[in-house]
């Protein structure tokens, strides 16, 4: 997935205009949401095993006291999506005005079952323990195991929290401030391209013709360096995250707009 660059010089105006947050929590379609932003023309912050996803995280780790959550690496972004982005939603809406949020959602029971496989994996569980992933996800969900009574009690809430917070706060016109979505559902791909287009103010002839709204996932399809790979977190770690380290290390690359560009060396 990469941003649709065509997409951002015809619309950039409107891209730039407001920040736009994903909400949902994790498995309710963070990669779908992050692939169609994408294609839109945005630039989405959404992994946090990046080098830019730790930069993020090494700030929303300081003091609360001190924590700035404006984030200095959002200034190269157009949206966040992920677990952070859910987590800390109150503090984005404060400090980013006119942004829009989207809350990602899917069925309860099927969300309770792609949670409990995937906290059980034995890729998340290494995930899970790294310092930047430990320290948000005990935020978001209270625990380090996945727990049924807990989570399901953690869906309601969040769903409820989001939600009461715009209606507190913009009453009768919360609506144009979050959108709440479910990607997962068994609405056609039009339908639900229309909501997110409509809701960023985005023109109608943007939506992509007979284009799938893909619920793709980290563990089942990854595509970087313009390769589709069909990987768990942790192949994806080895053959992106890894290599693009070893690039940059290496003199031979240079990162330019957040990619890796080689640099012709004299031998």
């Amino acid at each position: 997935m990469k941003q649709n660059i065509k997409n951002y010089k015809k619309y950039k105006k409107i891209i730039k205009k407001r920040k736009v947050f994903g909400i949902g929590m994790m498995k309710t379609g963070i990669s779908s949401l992050s692939a169609a932003l994408m294609f839109l023309g945005y630039k989405v912050n959404w992994l946090m095993g990046t080098e830019d996803g730790k930069l993020m995280m090494e700030e929303i780790k300081r003091p609360t006291s001190t924590t700035d959550y404006r984030l200095s690496i959002m200034n190269d972004y157009d949206a966040m999506v992920g677990i952070a982005s859910a987590t800390w939603f109150e503090q984005y809406d404060r400090v980013f005005p006119g942004a829009k949020f989207i809350l990602h959602t899917r069925d309860l029971s099927d969300w309770l079952d792609s949670s409990e496989r995937w906290w059980a994996s034995t890729d998340d569980k290494k995930v899970r323990l790294t310092l930047n992933n430990g320290f948000v996800k005990n935020a978001a969900y209270g625990s380090w195991e996945f727990n049924k009574d807990r989570f399901e009690y953690l869906y309601h809430r969040h769903h409820r929290e989001v939600v009461g917070w715009f209606k507190r706060k913009y009453g009768d016109k919360w609506g144009k401030h979050l959108l709440v979505i479910n990607f997962i559902n068994n609405d056609n791909d039009e339908r639900k391209w229309k909501k997110i287009v409509k809701f960023l103010k985005l023109p109608n002839e943007i939506i992509p013709e007979g284009k799938m709204f893909s619920c793709v996932n980290i563990n089942t399809q990854i595509v970087t360096d313009r390769k589709k790979i069909k990987s768990s977190y942790g192949e994806y770690k080895k053959n992106y995250i890894e290599k693009r380290d070893k690039k940059s290390k290496s003199g031979k690359y240079e990162k330019i707009d957040n990619r890796w560009i080689r640099i012709k060396t004299k031998e």
